[in-house]
């Protein structure tokens, strides 16, 4: 079977999903049949475990042992690297050290974004996919102690930790967790400032690290994953049931499918650009305001990031 080598653990909307595209059409990069197999980050399938007392369907951590996970790399064809895009893998204190184990030859690519812009995005993501209930992003993060309590959850919330909002932004210490273990030369951070200004001299820049072709091949650049406000959740929630696409998956082409499926979806809701109120803002970055310098000293000290880049003053903390 084959031995992933790559892995992309970064922090969610950060540009993940975009990157994820991007790769994937790379002649001498495969990528996973499942995208997010969720199967290093022990201490996060424990915790969902537990949280469903120890209920077996939990599809979202499907892979019970190595020669299942190892299922979605098979293929004929000979790659250069094989790479799997777990978000959870950066905030996951288990998964570092599970991979290095796995293998420590492993390229490791992480993808940041500033703090605040990060959580308000991540918690608006979360109430589309039904992952979070509190509508109020204000509210969402007050409930942070409750949440800790295990109460006041959502229905649909398998691993209570993800609705962390403050503890899934400390990039700094999650960082450190592979810093500890692989050599800086199989780590290589992007900012998503720099994938949003030039998408395509940060692939080019990814492609470098890699060491595959980055001179005779670009992929199609188009953003994935954009912000959406959902214009009707109910019937939206109604048609996320999957018994409702069973017989129209088995009758349709795959290709007719798929396009069904996005039409209706496109038609329920609309892409935005969300704004979160600016004091409220000032206030969260004073909070958060440690957490960036504490990063960007990191980054610099491992030359991690381009020493002209200051993430404080990037990022408007120097404002703060």
């Amino acid at each position: 079977m084959n031995k992933p080598n790559l892995f992309i653990v970064w922090a969610p909307k950060c540009g993940t999903t975009s990157m994820h595209y991007y790769l994937s059409q790379h002649p001498e990069i495969f990528m996973s049949e499942d995208k997010e197999p969720y199967f290093f980050c022990s201490d996060i399938i424990e915790e969902a475990k537990k949280f469903n007392n120890n209920h077996s369907n939990l599809n979202q951590f499907k892979y019970k042992n190595l020669d299942e996970y190892l299922t979605i790399f098979n293929t004929k064809k000979t790659y250069k690297y094989y790479w799997e895009s777990t978000v959870l893998n950066l905030y996951s204190k288990k998964a570092a050290k599970n991979i290095y184990n796995f293998n420590k030859d492993s390229k490791i690519i992480i993808m940041l974004r500033e703090p605040v812009d990060f959580i308000y995005s991540l918690h608006s993501q979360f109430l589309h996919s039904y992952y979070e209930d509190e509508l109020s992003f204000t509210k969402a993060l007050e409930l942070e102690k409750e949440r800790k309590k295990w109460i006041s959850l959502p229905k649909n919330i398998n691993s209570p930790s993800i609705l962390y909002y403050s503890e899934i932004l400390k990039f700094s210490e999650q960082i450190n967790r592979y810093l500890k273990l692989f050599p800086i030369e199989n780590i290589k951070v992007i900012l998503f400032n720099d994938l949003k200004n030039d998408t395509k001299a940060v692939y080019k820049n990814i492609l470098k690290f890699l060491e595959v072709n980055n001179k005779n091949f670009l992929p199609e650049f188009s953003i994935q994953n954009p912000k959406t406000k959902v214009i009707f959740p109910k019937i939206k929630k109604i048609l996320e049931f999957p018994i409702l696409w069973k017989i129209p998956k088995i009758i349709l082409p795959n290709k007719v499918y798929n396009k069904i499926k996005n039409f209706i979806n496109s038609k329920i809701t609309i892409v935005k650009k969300y704004e979160l109120d600016e004091k409220f803002k000032k206030e969260l970055m004073k909070k958060y305001k440690n957490e960036v310098v504490e990063l960007n000293n990191i980054l610099h000290e491992n030359n991690l990031i381009n020493k002209n880049i200051d993430l404080v003053t990037l990022w408007w903390y120097n404002k703060i």
